[in-house]
């Protein structure tokens, strides 16, 4: 087999590895996604997962639970039992997701882009609680074709960095983004930034209180927001 992609569970218990996806003339179509044993080297689960995005599932720190997005929903396994799918999380049109990594209470974010003219929107869920009255969170925004899903380290908040791949007022040649804020408390609200231009990076700190972005017209500026002092807005 010769991989495409591959990357370790958090804790370094299981391997999963992506090949490009092929069909050969006058042959089953195999599965690419691959799930290996660390300890014994033994082949634990494989799937058809046949674009490279979004290819490599999403544990939690202590790998209680795994979750991976299977067209228009988000399948989770617990304890990595892949004998069965423990949860589904089922939104319409959802086209992106980001779980919290932190052990204990987890949270998952999904996107999904707007259609006919209306919004693009994410919805905050605590896992397992994923019925449309148990939504924590809800953000929404025009001009968005994909979704930068950021957690922080305790999985208490998220930063969501929106783009458009235009940006039609014709001011950016990166194309539009929007930085967008939500926490597991239900509040939500837009990052205004005080320099016009591209958003380059955001990064949380390690103790997820704290997060820079990088923007604006060259010279770029940094700047440092405390995410405890963010306004609630909807």
């Amino acid at each position: 087999m010769c991989s495409s992609d591959l990357q370790f569970s958090p804790l370094s218990s299981l391997l999963a590895t992506w090949e490009q996806y092929a069909v050969i003339q006058g042959q089953q179509p195999q599965p690419n996604l691959h799930l290996w044993d660390t300890k014994t080297g033994e082949k634990v689960k494989s799937f058809f997962q046949k674009k490279l995005g979004l290819w490599c599932p999403i544990w939690n720190a202590d790998e209680s639970i795994c979750s991976r997005m299977v067209n228009n929903e988000v399948q989770f396994y617990q304890n990595n039992d892949f004998s069965t799918i423990a949860n589904k999380l089922h939104m319409n049109k959802i086209s992106d997701f980001g779980m919290s990594q932190n052990s204990g209470h987890t949270y998952v974010v999904g996107y999904a882009p707007g259609a006919k003219g209306g919004p693009s929107f994410c919805k905050l869920y605590k896992f397992p609680n994923f019925e449309d009255n148990q939504v924590i969170a809800n953000k929404s925004f025009f001009q968005a074709d994909s979704v930068d899903i950021k957690w922080n380290s305790t999985g208490t908040s998220v930063l969501l960095l929106v783009q458009a791949e235009v940006d039609k007022t014709g001011s950016s040649y990166y194309g539009k983004q929007q930085l967008h804020f939500m926490s597991t408390n239900g509040d939500t609200c837009r990052i205004d930034l005080n320099k016009d231009g591209p958003i380059y990076h955001v990064s949380w700190s390690p103790k997820g209180d704290l997060f820079t972005v990088v923007h604006g017209f060259m010279p770029a500026k940094s700047r440092d927001r405390k995410s405890t002092r963010l306004n609630s807005s909807h």
